[in-house]
């Protein structure tokens, strides 16, 4: 490993709900992102399943329905990660050496981008966040199920968005002295996604 590459450790940090709990979050690692593009891609090969069979019900003729199922299956199983849509996220603008661009007041410069569904379900849906903080959960409490941490965030889903922030955060690796978003990790930095986010303020006033 070169001397300017630190290796990454494990970081924990502890999050206050606004209802009063506390989480306790752990840095992921390459192996939890690659679970959570899956996921991710599981999920949305499912809602498309779900889409041919609703449409496939209006169809009276049983045969023709059989076969249209059939197809269908035959269509899901083929998706892979490469074939899921782009989305458009809010994303920090960087230069030709990966440095991050700011402005004179020296705040994250962004502008919107294509990226990977993955990444944007991930960040932007609240099953998407729920899940990457209960993989950073589980990595202090490896029996944490899915739904145990449902259950902890059913009246403070408010505080998901926050959290996934935080977890990108703790799980950005360290290089040179510089904390780089992984192509593999988190697709935003905190600040940037904090920008993002009083940005949207300001334009729908909530």
């Amino acid at each position: 490993m070169s001397d300017h590459l630190e290796s990454t450790t494990r970081r924990r940090a502890v999050h206050k709900l606004k209802n009063g709990k506390s989480v306790e979050i752990h840095s992921l690692g390459l192996a939890d992102y690659t679970a959570a593009r899956d996921e991710a891609l599981r999920r949305y090969k499912r809602q498309r399943l779900e889409t041919y069979t609703g449409n496939a019900d209006l169809v009276d003729d049983p045969e023709i329905r059989r076969e249209l199922m059939r197809d269908a299956f035959e269509k899901i199983e083929q998706i892979s990660c490469e074939d899921l849509p782009s989305r458009e996220m809010e994303m920090p603008v960087r230069d030709r050496q990966g440095q991050f661009v700011r402005d004179r007041h020296g705040n994250i410069q962004t502008k919107i981008e294509p990226v990977e569904y993955a990444a944007w379900w991930m960040s932007k849906t609240p099953e998407g966040q729920l899940f990457m903080t209960w993989l950073s959960m589980k990595r202090g409490d490896p029996s944490l199920t899915l739904d145990d941490a449902d259950e902890v965030f059913r009246d403070a889903m408010e505080d998901l968005e926050t959290i996934v922030d935080r977890v990108g955060e703790i799980s950005e690796p360290t290089l040179a002295g510089n904390s780089p978003t992984s192509d593999a990790g988190p697709t935003t930095t905190a600040e940037a996604k904090r920008k993002e986010r009083r940005n949207r303020r300001r334009r729908t006033g909530r």
